[in-house]
């Protein structure tokens, strides 16, 4: 297929590059660089037609999913064959909380930016629950940290979702007209409830607090690089598989069911302690909690909340420009904060678009090492006159008398107690020249 029709603009809308495939169909590039358009597989086509047809009258917040707008058609008045939509661009969830992969995507982690990633992947949640939706197959590929046309995420983190058609909401049959619920059959395992791990996915209405169970632990990966369930043994016997302990209801850190003696969790990267206090007590209504009372997770607005009032607190002690360049300079501060705290100062005098193309291309460090010639110049030009003389002294020419009589009068003043033989002795030695 080369191109689909799409009925809203009434034109052709050509297909180019394939951008992704999946179970469901393949994503394509189209001719204009702000659309995409998925195209179903042929035996995916009728089950999808309704839903996506009435998701494009339910819109999700601009920017922030890469949901169905349009439906697509093979021909004016044919087959629905996929949907068109905005494309995005990013680096997956998994590249940003998976050290191998950051190196690969060339991401330097920090506390900041990953905090910022969390909050951004709460509030898109947060923003699609209020739009009537649930997102049942929340996983690490669904997600993106976007970026700008040079590859480099963007700051603050944004998180845009994709693969938006598998959303459930409640829409209208297409045959009665009666209310329907338009599911989700899939979920990946390690972002489903223990409730969930054995049931027939199709045929379950997806509740926000199942969505909780996935959003916990994706913020979980962010912020630690491993999952909520990850236990070792230092005796070195085999540990349980993280799944064994969801189904348990084993929660290492606060475990409501005591786990094997010797078995403790890998607390891989920043340490569980560390958190913020609020923070922890929602991982723990999460993992410990929700176990048997699923309705005691945190909704998405609260994740949201917490790690926003988290991340204000982070930014805050961010040192000012001044501080940072300071401390940078007496071996203090690292770069990473050093530039952080110019690139806040910069967006605070509303000159964030200068920073960004700073940015670009390190342009800063060309625009630092220009002024830096600038400076070293400027202290050429400004020297003492007699430092200038010196250097721009030509030995083949005879000495200016006037400079000469200066010379003598100063070292007269600086020997005025000597004898006199000396003194005249250097009067004869000056006037000779240098």
């Amino acid at each position: 297929m080369n191109r689909v029709y799409v009925p809203t603009a009434n034109r052709w809308l050509p297909l180019t590059d394939l951008l992704g495939r999946g179970g469901e169909g393949q994503v394509r590039a189209t001719d204009d660089p702000a659309w995409a358009v998925k195209v179903f597989h042929p035996d995916a086509r009728a089950g999808k037609a309704a839903k996506v047809e009435q998701m494009t009258h339910r819109p999700l917040p601009a920017g922030l999913f890469a949901a169905p707008e349009a439906v697509a058609l093979d021909a004016p008045g044919g087959e629905c064959v996929g949907y068109v939509m905005s494309r995005v661009t990013g680096i997956k969830l998994f590249s940003v909380y998976n050290p191998a992969a950051r190196r690969r995507a060339g991401l330097k982690w920090d506390l900041v930016f990953a905090v910022e990633a969390a909050a951004g992947l709460a509030g898109l949640v947060a923003a699609a629950h209020a739009a009537g939706y649930r997102i049942p197959d929340q996983n690490e590929s669904n997600f993106l940290v976007a970026v700008d046309a040079g590859g480099r995420p963007l700051r603050p983190a944004r998180v845009v979702a994709i693969d938006c058609d598998s959303y459930q909401f409640t829409g209208r049959d297409p045959k009665t007209g009666a209310p329907a619920v338009f599911r989700c059959g899939v979920g990946k395992d390690p972002y489903l409830p223990p409730e969930l791990l054995d049931a027939d996915l199709a045929a379950v209405d997806r509740t926000p607090s199942h969505d909780s169970y996935a959003t916990g632990t994706l913020v979980w990966q962010l912020l630690k690089g491993d999952l909520p369930h990850s236990v070792l043994d230092p005796a070195g016997r085999p540990a349980p598989d993280p799944q064994t302990l969801v189904r348990a209801g084993q929660w290492p850190y606060r475990p409501a069911v005591p786990l094997r003696t010797g078995l403790q969790p890998t607390d891989a990267g920043l340490p569980y302690r560390c958190l913020p206090a609020d923070l922890r007590a929602l991982f723990e209504r999460c993992f410990r909690d929700g176990f048997t009372d699923p309705a005691r997770r945190p909704t998405a607005a609260e994740w949201q909340g917490v790690l926003e009032r988290w991340l204000a607190a982070e930014r805050r002690k961010l040192p000012t420009t001044w501080r940072a360049a300071w401390r940078f300079v007496r071996g203090r501060l690292g770069w990473a904060d050093l530039t952080r705290a110019i690139e806040r100062a910069a967006r605070g005098a509303e000159a964030g678009a200068a920073w960004d193309w700073l940015a670009q291309d390190r342009r800063w460090a060309k625009a630092l090492a220009g002024v830096v010639c600038v400076g070293v110049c400027g202290l050429a030009l400004f020297r003492s006159p007699a430092a200038r003389d010196a250097a721009t002294a030509d030995p083949t020419r005879p000495p200016d008398p006037a400079a000469v009589d200066r010379r003598v009068r100063e070292a007269e003043d600086r020997w005025r107690g000597a004898p006199a033989v000396f003194r005249e002795a250097l009067r004869e030695r000056l006037e000779e020249g240098p």
